[in-house]
């Protein structure tokens, strides 16, 4: 099956199609085709990787579009429902800084297609943009106004950490580049522009923990980032690629002695250095916290008594006692030893 939508542009601009089908449950591949009056195809985007997909083409005033839209592999039934957006304005993929700052007033490079000259290219424009101090607030809901009208809506995350910028216009060899200081805890959203890493540099005091963090398909970016953290002599100390079942990455560091770290943020996707080639890499303090494992199932002799394993995983530095009460235990069943974890244990 193969459903055919005719589109007449208004204006000249650009023009934006998205499909919504997986994040309505759909298991729908989709392909959209964009052919012109004379039937010259004039843009196209399959989602081969079950993602939903948007594309955006330079459109002409009074002309007829016809948009096409199938499963990848020609499959269709009654719960293969899609929406379909057509939206008259620019499309955009991403910001930098990826996060803002909560209560701040900040300068925010949007990137996407066609929004700073209309033309159905990558590229970007900025402005400012103050975002709101209410830490109940996680997110801030925008649309981007341009002369050749407004993007559809998207979410800007906010953050408690200070985040920089780093420059896509840098023309040096980064292999080579010296280290960017950072001053941790914080974040940077940068771009990959030569070779296949970047390399960052903070300081931190012995038995610290941190979680050290490189997103890109989170912030709306295509690459598939992995992380290294070095000491000084050049040793590896920790390394992560994939985590969370994602192409991003995180990992947990504690700090075996005061000094300065490299974290190393590498590519392995292979794409073009374009201004898609964005990450954002994240330096945080891991809060002291611990976590508790207790068995599914204990079997206990009428009569008789047993023992209750509890494991506990300290994070964080965390290593006061722990106090712990059991609730809904059947009738009659009692326990009889203090229920605490000593510190440190």
């Amino acid at each position: 099956e193969v459903d055919r939508y005719l589109v007449r542009a208004e204006r000249d601009g650009p023009l934006t199609v998205e499909l919504f089908a997986r994040r309505l449950g759909a298991d729908i591949n989709g392909v959209v085709q964009v052919r012109d009056a004379s039937g010259r195809i004039v843009a196209d985007v399959a989602d081969t990787e079950g993602r939903d997909m948007a594309l955006t083409f330079a459109a002409r005033a009074g002309e007829v579009y016809t948009l096409r839209l199938h499963d990848a592999d020609f499959r269709g039934n009654r719960a293969y429902v899609y929406r379909l957006g057509v939206t008259a304005g620019p499309r955009v993929i991403a910001t930098a800084p990826a996060r803002l700052t909560r209560g701040k007033e900040q300068q925010v490079r949007f990137v996407g297609y066609g929004v700073a000259t209309g033309a159905a290219k990558l590229e970007s424009v900025v402005r400012a943009v103050d975002a709101p101090a209410d830490t109940e607030t996680s997110t801030l809901p925008m649309r981007l106004t341009t002369d050749f009208g407004e993007s559809q809506r998207f979410e800007i995350p906010l953050s408690n950490l200070s985040e920089a910028i780093g420059s896509h216009e840098s023309k040096e060899t980064r292999e080579s580049a010296p280290p960017r200081q950072l001053a941790a805890p914080t974040a940077i959203t940068d771009w990959m522009l030569a070779g296949s890493r970047r390399r960052f540099r903070f300081t931190a005091k012995k038995g610290e923990a941190w979680t050290v963090s490189a997103a890109s398909r989170a912030i709306g970016a295509e690459l598939d980032v992995a992380i290294a953290i070095f000491n000084q002599d050049g040793k590896q100390l920790v390394e992560n690629d994939d985590a969370l079942g994602g192409s991003d990455s995180q990992a947990q560091f504690n700090v075996p002695d005061d000094g300065d770290y490299d974290v190393v943020v590498s590519d392995l996707s292979g794409r073009a250095r374009d201004l898609a080639a964005m990450f954002r890499l994240a330096i945080e303090k891991r809060p002291a916290d611990f976590s508790l494992t207790i068995p599914q199932q204990v079997n206990i002799p009428i009569g008789g008594t047993t023992q209750l394993s509890v494991g506990v995983e300290r994070l964080g530095g965390f290593s006061d006692e722990i106090a712990l009460e059991l609730e809904g235990l059947p009738a009659g069943v009692t326990t009889t030893t203090e229920l605490k974890i000593p510190a440190e244990k």
